[in-house]
C-alpha cells in the first residue's frame, strides 16, 4: 500500500512572560530562576504555558493484494506473484492537543497533552481508472479498473468462481463510522542540561544567542485513558488501548538569524490488558503494533525579534523533515472499519458448515482466520476442543503489517 499524506499544523500559545531562545524543539519552560536581560536582573519564580494545536492528517492509498499469475496474456513470460490493484483508500482525521506544560525546577519540566478528536473516518472504494472507463471489453486481461467483475474482496460472481465475500465495496467512496471523542492522554517531562538562555550576553540581539547550544532530554508516556475503538457496529471511540513508552533526545544551536537543530526519538508501544492487541496462539506471529524511530532536521530562521525586560516578541519560521520507520506488527490499518462493515460479522460455524446457505459459502473465511478471531471464536472453530456451533464469529479488524519507513 502506498500513502500519501498531508499534515497541516497550526499553534497559539499563552504563556506568563518567559524568554524562549532557543529553537522551540529544545525549549523547556522554567522556574525558580532569573534572566538577565539589558544588564537587568529579572525574577522568575514561575513559569506556565498552555499551547493549543490543531493537526489535520489526510491520507490517500492504493491498496493492493498479491495474486498468482498464470502464463497468459498479463504473464506472458510464465507463472509469477503479481499485485493487482483492488481498493482506494482514503483517512481523515483533525484533533486538537491541548498541551500544558508545568516547570518544576529551572530547566526540568512537566507536561500533559489532551488530544481532542473531532472527526476521525476511513473510506474506501473500488480502484477506478483514473475517471475513464474500464476496459474489460478491450483487454481482459487488463481492464485497468476494478468492480464486481474481478474484485476478489467483493465479487459479484458465483461462488464457485470467488468464494469469498469480506466486505461490501462501492463505485464511490463508502465511509466508515465518523469517530470523535477524548483520545489517550500523554504525561511527559523534559530537561536541558545545557540551555543557550544560561549564557546570556548583554549585547544586541543578534549577538545575545551567537554560538549557544541547547540539549533536551525527554520522556513521555500515553496512557490508555480513552474508550478504545472497536469496528462493532455503533462504537464511534477513538482510544487505542496501548501503553506507549517515547524517548527523545534534542538538540539546537543559534547563529544570529537562524538556529538549526535535530531530534531522535524512539517509541515502544505495549498493549494494556483491556485492548485488541491480544496474543491469541496457534501460531499467530505478531500481536501489538511494532517499535518506532524517528529522525527529524530542522531550521527556524528568525527574521525578527525584540527582547526588552519587560516583553519578549519573536517571528519564526520553521522548515522541518523527518524519517520515521516502524517495526512489523499488528495495528489498526486502512481495512478496520471496512471489515467491521463485513456481513459476515456475526456467522455461526454451522452456518458456515451447512454448505447451503450463500452466506455461509461467501463468509466462511471468518473460520480460517486465527489470528483475529478472538478466545470465545478460537473455542468454537478448535477441532479438538468443545465446538460451539451456535456462537458468532467476529472479526476484530486488527491487521499485521510489516516493517515501513
Amino acid at each position: 500500500m502506498r500513502r500519501l499524506p498531508w499534515a497541516l499544523t497550526m499553534s497559539m500559545v499563552l504563556l506568563l512572560p518567559a524568554a524562549s531562545w532557543a529553537a522551540d524543539i529544545t525549549d523547556v519552560i522554567d522556574a525558580f530562576d532569573a534572566d538577565i536581560i539589558d544588564g537587568k536582573l529579572i525574577e522568575d519564580p514561575f513559569d506556565f504555558r498552555l499551547t493549543p494545536s490543531f493537526h489535520t492528517v489526510y491520507e490517500q492509498a492504493k491498496i493492493t493484494r498479491e495474486a498468482n499469475c498464470t502464463q497468459s496474456g498479463r504473464c506472458p513470460a510464465g507463472d509469477e506473484i503479481i499485485f493487482n490493484k483492488e481498493m482506494r483508500y482514503k483517512y481523515v482525521r483533525n484533533q486538537m492537543d491541548i498541551r500544558a506544560d508545568i516547570p518544576v525546577y529551572k530547566d526540568l519540566a512537566f507536561h500533559i497533552v489532551l488530544p481532542v478528536v473531532f472527526h476521525e473516518s476511513r473510506s474506501w472504494k473500488f480502484a477506478k481508472n483514473g475517471g475513464a472507463a474500464c476496459e474489460f471489453e478491450t483487454n481482459p486481461d487488463d481492464p485497468k479498473c476494478v468492480d464486481g467483475r474481478n474484485s476478489t474482496l467483493d465479487p459479484d460472481v458465483p461462488t464457485d468462481v470467488a468464494p469469498y465475500n469480506y466486505f461490501n465495496i462501492e463505485d464511490d467512496y463508502s465511509d466508515g463510522p465518523s469517530r470523535s471523542g477524548l483520545s489517550d492522554l500523554r504525561f511527559g517531562i523534559t530537561w536541558a542540561p545545557f540551555n543557550d538562555q544560561r549564557y546570556v550576553i548583554d549585547e544586541k540581539p543578534w549577538g545575545r544567542n551567537h554560538g549557544r547550544a541547547s540539549l533536551l532530554l525527554g520522556f513521555e508516556y500515553t496512557a490508555p485513558t480513552a474508550a478504545i475503538a472497536t469496528n462493532q457496529p455503533g462504537n464511534t471511540d477513538v482510544g487505542r488501548g496501548l501503553h506507549e513508552l517515547a524517548l527523545r533526545i534534542a538538540a539546537s544551536r543559534r547563529y544570529k538569524y537562524v538556529d538549526p537543530y535535530m531530534q531522535l526519538q524512539v517509541g515502544l508501544p505495549l498493549p494494556a490488558s483491556d485492548t485488541l492487541f491480544k496474543d491469541y496462539g496457534s501460531g499467530q506471529a505478531r500481536v501489538a503494533p511494532g517499535p518506532w524511530g524517528e529522525f527529524t532536521v530542522g531550521l527556524e530562521i528568525i527574521p525578527w525579534e525584540s527582547i526588552t525586560p519587560d516583553f519578549q516578541q519573536f517571528f519564526k519560521i520553521d522548515f522541518q523533515g523527518f524519517f520515521k520507520y516502524t517495526g512489523e506488527g499488528r495495528d489498526y490499518g486502512p481495512l478496520f472499519d471496512a471489515i467491521g462493515s463485513s456481513e459476515c460479522q456475526g456467522i455461526t460455524l454451522a452456518e458456515i458448515e451447512s454448505g447451503t446457505s450463500e452466506r455461509g459459502l461467501r463468509c466462511a473465511w471468518m473460520a480460517e482466520k486465527w489470528a483475529n478471531a478472538g478466545f470465545e471464536n478460537l473455542g468454537a472453530i478448535d477441532p479438538y476442543g468443545n465446538r460451539n456451533n451456535a456462537l458468532e464469529l467476529y472479526d476484530d479488524g486488527i491487521t499485521d503489517y510489516e516493517g515501513f519507513g
